[in-house]
């Protein structure tokens, strides 16, 4: 394939350009200042180990990798002018582009003088990608997107320890030249260039930062449309770089992101202007009055799922997972909500083409076999679970709770537990349920992540599934293309059913609204893929 062919990303299925029309009702001054909303508290804006939504958000508008998604989401260059993929898909040559430069706030001149050099002002340099790529795959980094690199010519055998980092298939011929050699061909290997992983990352001020790398203003460095001029728990401030050079100067001057705990507040100042955009659920979108102008998009980035915690001491028995398997009717649960039914654990956003969807487990007539089972290794005669709820669902809930007392009969007792939506999630990440009616949501087109979050070897798995032969496939699934791709997606997806640890419900989206005369501002697939530097308004 030939460098400057652009190409189409993965998630371009599900993410658009926001435009709508009408009156700015916000930020009318003499400058294009903008205010939205963000769903998480920033805990570091380092690229390499930036693992809330918000930070990478901040990283993503504040940093440019080799490559980047224009505004309508294809591929396109960024730090690098062209490239070009040889080999059978073994071999990437990127060519950086001249006067890629760093942007050194005030702040951080301040604080680093005697520790920088004197002169220190350097142009972006193919080392910089280099030290950025080993410093991801480095174990000692506990970077938490890592294996999103596994395709990368020995990037395993760093990540298990077995090599060195200055022995990953990245090398910089040239100042301005970087060729990356993968182990295998993948698919979506531009695509994870632009995550924030991928970003350059400059040596000397890394080691000039002193381990503070990213956690202050006076220890952050940027190459990007905008640089970080500001930040506290609650708010962080973004403003235009005068020393970004590329295809992606940003229209805006300065940008607003706030943490809002309280998502009818968010709303509300959506709704009154005091915000130029925020996500939304589609319940709370239809709540938003009908006399306001509003720019939508939507993404199919969520799956409502039942999550089984494998590591409850009762749950920890498949058979009386299996045994809820058998009595939960998802069609009718998905028909009374209203919504599509899921078949995969994964939502469409990040679907493998052609892969085989997998077979879901109800019937009633296996229900009683697996709690003889179950009561019988639990050495008891009844069971009680408690299953979590976002009390937005509790019509369907409460009708399902019926068809659960019908098929279990005393031996086993569901009981409810409504709950909040920020405390669902807490609750689900602190380990404190049994059974959670959960909106699994993919962080990106690559369903990499998400697989991850099942496997029993990661810190942070979602449900303690203990299932070696899915923890083998789903490490293995980063590097996989083509025919395998699929056949691994569809394999993945069945046994987080067949284990008993997710059991998909129905189909949601994601809503990024955006205030009257607001325009320009690219949403991609997952939470943090928000783009800024063409948003504007009209006037």
């Amino acid at each position: 394939m030939k460098n400057g062919i652009i190409m189409r990303m993965a998630a371009l299925i599900a993410a658009a350009v926001l435009l709508c029309t009408g009156l700015s009702s916000c930020g009318s001054t003499d400058y294009a200042v903008f205010r939205f909303a963000v769903e998480t508290q920033a805990v570091t804006f380092d690229p390499q180990i930036a693992e809330d939504g918000t930070a990478k958000i901040i990283v993503r508008n504040t940093f440019e990798g080799l490559v980047r998604p224009d505004i309508n989401g294809n591929i396109s260059p960024g730090a690098a002018a062209s490239w070009e993929i040889t080999d059978g898909g073994l071999t990437y040559t990127f060519r950086l582009r001249s006067g890629v430069k760093w942007h050194l706030t005030d702040n951080a001149a301040e604080q680093l003088k005697g520790k920088l050099p004197e002169n220190f002002a350097p142009e972006v340099t193919a080392n910089d990608f280099v030290f950025a790529l080993r410093r991801a795959v480095d174990p000692a980094t506990g970077a938490p997107d890592a294996e999103l690199l596994l395709p990368v010519q020995n990037a395993a055998e760093i990540l298990a320890g077995t090599k060195k980092p200055t022995e990953l298939g990245v090398f910089a011929p040239d100042e301005k030249t970087l060729v990356i050699k993968l182990a295998t061909p993948s698919e979506s290997f531009l695509e994870t260039l632009c995550e924030p992983l991928c970003m350059p990352c400059n040596e000397v001020f890394f080691n000039a930062c002193a381990g503070r790398y990213g956690l202050l203003i006076a220890y952050s460095l940027s190459n990007g449309p905008f640089y970080l001029s500001y930040f506290d728990e609650t708010t962080y401030r973004i403003r235009k770089s005068a020393d970004y050079s590329g295809e992606h100067a940003s229209k805006a001057d300065t940008i607003w992101f706030y943490y809002q705990s309280d998502p009818d507040t968010v709303v509300q100042k959506l709704k009154n202007g005091d915000y130029s955009g925020a996500y939304l659920t589609e319940t709370q979108l239809e709540a938003m009055s009908p006399g306001k102008k509003f720019g939508v998009i939507k993404v199919a980035d969520t799956n409502r799922v039942f999550l089984l915690n494998c590591k409850n001491e009762k749950l920890a028995v498949k058979e009386l997972r299996d045994a809820f398997m058998y009595a939960t009717d998802t069609s009718s649960a998905a028909k009374e909500s209203g919504a599509e039914e899921a078949f995969f654990a994964v939502p469409d956003v990040a679907r493998v083409e052609n892969a085989e969807a997998p077979s879901k487990p109800f019937d009633i007539s296996l229900v009683s076999g697996a709690l003889d089972k179950a009561t019988e290794l639990l050495e008891t005669d009844s069971v009680t679970v408690t299953v979590l709820y976002d009390k937005k669902d509790a019509e369907v809930l409460k009708r399902l709770l019926q068809q659960w007392q019908k098929n279990f009969g005393i031996r086993l007792e569901i009981k409810l537990e409504e709950v909040s939506s920020q405390t669902l999630l807490s609750r689900v990440e602190g380990g404190d349920w049994e059974i959670a009616f959960y909106p699994l949501r993919v962080s990106s087109s690559d369903p990499t992540v998400l697989f991850n979050e099942f496997r029993f070897e990661e810190t942070g798995s979602l449900t303690g599934l203990n299932d070696p032969e899915y923890d083998k496939k789903a490490a293995s699934f980063a590097a996989s293309s083509g025919e395998e791709r699929a056949k691994l997606f569809s394999q993945l997806n069945q046994t987080l059913i067949s284990d008993g640890a997710v059991l998909p419900v129905w189909k949601e989206t994601s809503c990024f609204v955006c205030a009257e005369g607001v325009t320009g501002v690219y949403v991609g697939a997952g939470a943090d893929r928000r783009y800024f530097e063409n948003v504007s308004k009209e006037k």
